[in-house]
C-alpha cells in the first residue's frame, strides 16, 4: 500500500470509535442536547489546533528531556492544559452553555477530537512498522499491528481521553455556572493528568476505573443539577397541585393565587393571613379516618359525603387585607 492509502486507512480505523464514542457521550445530556454545530467545533479544535500544538510541543521537549519523561509527565500534562483551554475558549460565555453537564460534554468531544488525530499518527506509524518517537517501536507493522493498535488505541486511549477531559469539563462548569474560584478549574486540570499521567506509566486498566467511576458520579450530580430537569419536576408538581385543588386538597390565595395546603395560615409568598387561627382545619373521613379539609364535602380517599364541620364553623379564607402582612 501506498503511503496515501495507509493514512485514509489510519483515518477510517480511527474515526470508527472515535465517533461511537463521540454519540455515547453526546447523549448523555439528557435534558437539552447540545448544538450539533458546536460540538462539531469543539471535536475541530481538538483535532487539529491542540493536537499540532501538543506534538509541537511535545517533539520540543523531547529533544532536551527525552522520551521517558515527555511520555511519563511532559505529555500528559501538557496535552491536558492544552485540551482544557481549548475547550474552554470556545464555549466559556456561550449562550448553550447553561447546565453542568454541558461542560462534561465538551470536554469530552474535545478529548476524542484529540484522540482521533492521535490514533491516526499511531496507526500510520504501526501500519508502517516506524516509531513514534525516537527508539520507542510500536510493533513489528503490517495489517495485525494495524488492527491490533486500532483496536487498543479506538477502546482504550481514546475513551480515556474523553473522561479525563470530561472531568476537567465539569469544574469548568462548576466555575462558570456556579460562580466558583478559578482554583476548581485547576482542579480538574489536575485530576485530568492523574488519570493521563496513569495511562502513560502502564496502568491502563486502574486508570480507566479511576476516570469512569468519577465521570459516572460527577454525571449524575450534574444532571441532578440542571435547571431544565428541576424546570420539569417544578412543571409536575405544579400540574399535580392543580390537579389536587379539584378535590379540595389545596387552596389558593385570595391576593396571589399561590397553592396551598389546607391548614396553612398564611401565605408563604405575599404573607396574607389565610385562615382563622381559632378554626379547625381539618377533620378525619367518617368511613376511612383518612384527614380532609374542613371546607370538603367529599373524602378524597374513598369519595364518603363528610357532611358539615362538627363544630359547625366552615373555614374559608379571610378577605384580603392590602395591608396585612405575616
Amino acid at each position: 500500500m501506498t503511503e496515501l492509502e495507509v493514512i485514509l486507512l489510519a483515518t477510517v480505523g480511527s474515526a470508527i470509535p472515535v465517533v461511537l464514542w463521540l454519540v455515547f457521550f453526546y447523549t448523555r445530556d439528557r435534558y437539552q442536547r447540545e448544538p450539533k454545530w458546536l460540538i462539531a467545533v469543539l471535536f475541530f479544535v481538538g483535532a487539529v489546533p491542540v493536537a499540532i500544538i501538543a506534538e509541537l510541543v511535545n517533539v520540543s521537549v523531547q529533544a532536551f528531556a527525552g522520551v521517558v519523561l515527555t511520555v511519563i509527565l511532559v505529555a500528559p500534562i501538557g496535552e491536558e492544559i492544552l485540551k482544557y483551554l481549548g475547550m474552554r475558549f470556545p464555549v466559556r460565555r456561550h449562550r448553550a452553555f447553561n447546565e453542568p453537564i454541558d461542560g462534561m460534554v465538551y470536554g469530552s468531544t474535545v478529548g476524542l477530537g484529540f484522540a482521533f488525530t492521535e490514533n491516526i499518527d499511531y496507526l500510520f506509524a504501526g501500519y508502517l512498522g516506524i516509531p513514534v518517537m525516537d527508539d520507542l517501536p510500536l510493533c513489528d507493522g503490517g495489517l495485525d499491528c494495524f488492527l491490533e493498535l486500532a483496536f487498543l488505541r479506538g477502546t482504550g486511549t481514546a475513551l480515556m481521553h474523553a473522561l479525563a477531559t470530561g472531568i476537567a469539563g465539569f469544574y469548568l462548569a462548576k466555575h462558570v455556572l456556579a460562580d466558583r474560584p478559578r482554583t476548581v478549574e485547576l482542579r480538574g486540570v489536575g485530576i485530568a493528568a492523574l488519570i493521563h499521567i496513569a495511562w502513560n506509566l502502564g496502568l491502563q486498566f486502574p486508570a480507566l476505573a479511576g476516570a469512569a467511576a468519577p465521570y459516572a458520579i460527577l454525571a449524575r450530580r450534574a444532571l441532578a443539577a440542571s435547571p431544565h430537569r428541576l424546570k420539569e419536576l417544578d412543571d409536575a408538581h405544579h400540574w399535580i397541585e392543580h390537579f389536587a385543588v379539584g378535590d379540595g386538597l389545596l387552596q389558593p390565595c385570595p391576593r396571589c393565587q399561590h397553592l396551598h395546603h389546607p391548614g396553612q395560615r398564611f401565605c408563604s409568598v405575599c404573607g396574607l393571613r389565610l385562615l382563622d387561627p381559632r378554626a379547625r382545619h381539618s377533620r378525619p373521613c367518617p368511613a376511612c379516618d383518612q384527614p380532609q379539609p374542613a371546607t370538603g364535602r367529599y373524602c378524597s380517599a374513598c369519595r364518603e359525603h363528610l357532611g358539615a364541620a362538627k363544630d359547625g364553623k366552615d373555614i374559608d379564607f379571610v378577605r384580603p387585607d392590602p395591608g396585612e402582612r405575616q
